[in-house]
């Protein structure tokens, strides 16, 4: 009775310890798999500082947007405000 005893407890005790090994290895896999994420995410980042020092620096001029996708002004696509008296002559 007792060896089944030890049997069933030792049982217990390595799904208990395989359920957290296996928790353990998930989440340092989650881990690295972020940190590789945020690692290309900033070479992104470091390329694109550069290219745009690069071309500052070369005198490049900046790429204009095309016409018409440009925003008009608010003076000119907005009208007037009225004025509550007319304007004074003198």
């Amino acid at each position: 009775m007792l060896s089944a005893l030890v049997a069933v407890a030792g049982s217990l005790l390595g799904v208990v310890l395989g359920f957290f090994a296996q928790h353990l290895q998930a989440d340092l896999a989650h881990r690295r798999h972020l940190d590789d994420l945020k690692r290309e995410a900033y070479g992104e980042l470091l390329r694109a500082v550069s290219a745009s020092y690069a071309q500052a620096s070369s005198g490049g001029a900046p790429q204009r947007m095309p016409p018409s996708s440009r925003r008009q002004p608010l003076s000119s696509s907005c009208p007037a405000p009225r004025s509550a008296a007319p304007p004074a002559t003198w």
